[in-house]
């Protein structure tokens, strides 16, 4: 009887790694189609427009322009993949990429 409690517990943890890694890799898939924001960048949504400012390991700062020629629009702070499924799901367009800094 502990034989078959065994082989049944060691079939259940085969499983779990399985589904586990299998979870990864959908996970890891997923998050490589989102667009790479960069400093600089100005995306165009329908009706307002965001400029990436900083970005940092997991968070970046960023102005969210309801009119393109707003004067003292205040920097917010999020998540990035916060603001990727932003763009994402209002279908932004890049509209500009400033060059990096030499």
């Amino acid at each position: 009887m502990s034989i078959v409690k065994t082989q049944s517990r060691r079939l259940f943890l085969v499983g779990l790694f399985v589904f586990r890694l299998g979870h990864n890799a959908m996970r890891a898939k997923k998050i490589s189609q989102v667009k790479e924001l960069a400093k600089g960048q100005v995306w165009k949504l329908p009706d307002s427009h965001i400029e990436i400012l900083e970005i940092g390991k997991r968070l970046t700062h960023y102005r969210h322009y309801r009119a393109i020629d707003a004067k003292r629009v205040p920097i917010q702070l999020t998540n990035i993949a916060t603001i990727q499924a932003y763009l994402k799901s209002n279908k932004a367009v890049l509209i500009q990429q400033r060059p990096q800094a030499r």
